[in-house]
C-alpha cells in the first residue's frame, strides 16, 4: 500500500521526466533550425575585395542578445573581453540581432532619441543598456556618439562589442599586359583569377593591445582609452585596427612556385584583402563633423573657402589621434593550408 509521500515522489519523478522530454523536443524539434555557413560563391560575389577596398554592403554577424549582455557585464567587472562570437560571411540564420544590419547596441544611421537627453558620464546601470549610435562605412564601423568620448568604460564596451574577426580572403590573379598604340594606355588582360575564403580559419576574438610607445613603454590598452577620454580636444579620434598574423611570405612564394610549375610565365598577383578591419570613434564636435563631411571637403575647390578650409585641415591633422590593435591568429598554419589547397590552386590555373 503506497503512502502519500510515495505518491508525491512518483509525481515528482514523472514531472522531471516530462521536463527532460520537453527539453529534448525543444532542442531537437523542428522549431529550432540551424543553418550551415554559406559557400564561398554565395558569400563573396563581387570584386570589392580586390585592392583591399571593402564593399559598403557588409556581411552579417549573428549573435545572441542575452548572451552578449551577459558577456558585457562580465567584461566590465573583470576588465577582460569574454565575448565569443562566430561571424559568418552571410546572414543565413534569420537572427534579429545583426552587427551590420539592424545592430544590437546601436543603429546604423539614425540616432536614438533617448540618447540625446542623457547626462555624461552615465552611471554604470545606464551605460550597460546604453545603445551606441554608429554607422557602417567601407572600412568598418565608425561612431561619433558623445558618450564614447567621455567615459572610458563605455569606450571599452564599444570596442569589445565590435572585436569580432574580420573577413579575409586570398585572391590569386594571373595576367599579362597588352601595350597600347598611338599613346593609348596599356591594357591588363586577365588570364585567370579566383578567390578562396580564409575567414573560417581566423580566430573568433582578437587580443586588444596598444602599439609600442617610446615615451610610455608600459602603456596598456586601457591606458590608451583613458588618455583619449582625458584629452580635452574638440578634434580627436581613436581607432582599432584588426590585424591577422600569418606567414604570408611563405604562402605567397609557395603559390607562385606551384603556378610556375604549370608553365605559366606571365605576371602573378596575390593579395589578402579584408573587410570589417577598422573600428573608429570620433569626437562629436560640430567642427570635427564638418571637416569630415563631403560638403566640408568640397569647399577645398572654392578659392575663397579653400584658404580657410586648408588652415582648418592643418589644425585637424595636428589634432589628437590615437590607435591600438586587435591581434587575431590563424587556426591553421600557412604550410598546412597550402597542402590542403594546392590541388584546387592547380585546377584553377588555366589560360589560353
Amino acid at each position: 500500500m503506497s503512502t502519500g509521500s510515495d505518491r508525491s515522489e512518483v509525481r515528482n519523478v514523472q514531472n522531471r521526466n516530462n521536463l527532460n522530454s520537453n527539453e529534448d523536443i525543444n532542442i531537437n524539434g523542428s522549431e529550432i533550425s540551424s543553418s550551415a555557413p554559406p559557400t564561398y560563391e554565395e558569400a563573396i560575389t563581387s570584386r570589392d575585395l580586390e585592392d583591399n577596398i571593402p564593399s559598403a554592403s557588409f556581411s552579417s554577424f549573428s549573435r545572441s542578445a542575452a548572451a552578449n549582455l551577459h558577456a558585457i557585464e562580465e567584461m566590465l567587472s573583470s576588465n577582460q573581453s569574454t565575448s565569443e562570437r562566430h561571424p559568418l560571411l552571410g546572414n543565413k540564420n534569420n537572427s534579429p540581432y545583426n552587427l551590420f544590419g539592424r545592430p544590437y547596441g546601436g543603429s546604423s544611421n539614425q540616432s536614438t532619441s533617448s540618447n540625446q537627453y542623457m547626462t555624461f558620464p552615465l552611471p554604470r546601470e545606464s551605460y550597460i543598456n546604453y545603445e551606441f549610435d554608429y554607422e557602417v562605412l567601407q572600412g568598418g564601423v565608425v561612431s561619433c556618439d558623445p558618450q564614447l568620448s567621455r567615459d572610458s568604460e563605455s569606450l571599452y564596451r564599444f570596442f569589445t562589442e565590435h572585436n569580432d574577426k574580420p573577413e579575409m580572403a586570398i585572391i590569386i590573379n594571373g595576367y599579362h599586359t597588352r601595350k597600347g598604340g598611338n599613346n593609348r594606355k596599356n591594357t591588363e588582360i586577365t588570364d585567370f583569377r579566383f578567390t578562396l575564403d580564409l575567414t573560417e580559419f581566423v580566430s573568433s576574438v582578437g587580443e586588444l593591445r596598444s602599439y609600442p610607445n617610446e615615451n610610455r613603454p608600459d602603456m596598456s590598452f586601457m591606458d590608451v582609452l583613458e588618455e583619449y577620454v582625458r584629452r580635452d580636444s574638440v578634434l580627436k579620434s581613436i581607432e582599432m585596427h584588426k590585424i591577422v598574423y600569418w606567414d604570408y611570405t611563405y604562402l605567397t612564394q609557395s603559390i607562385i612556385s606551384i603556378i610556375r610549375e604549370q608553365g605559366y610565365q606571365h605576371e602573378i598577383r596575390i593579395t589578402y584583402p579584408q573587410r570589417n578591419q577598422l573600428i573608429q570613434v570620433q569626437s562629436d564636435n560640430a567642427l570635427a563633423q564638418f571637416m569630415r563631411s563631403t560638403v566640408g571637403q568640397a569647399l577645398c575647390c572654392c578659392s575663397c573657402f579653400g584658404i580657410i578650409h586648408r588652415a582648418l585641415n592643418r589644425f585637424y591633422d595636428n589634432a589628437y589621434k590615437s590607435k591600438f590593435k586587435s591581434e587575431f591568429q590563424m587556426n591553421i598554419s600557412a604550410r598546412e593550408w597550402f597542402q590542403r589547397n594546392r590541388r584546387i590552386i592547380v585546377t584553377n590555373v588555366k589560360w589560353l
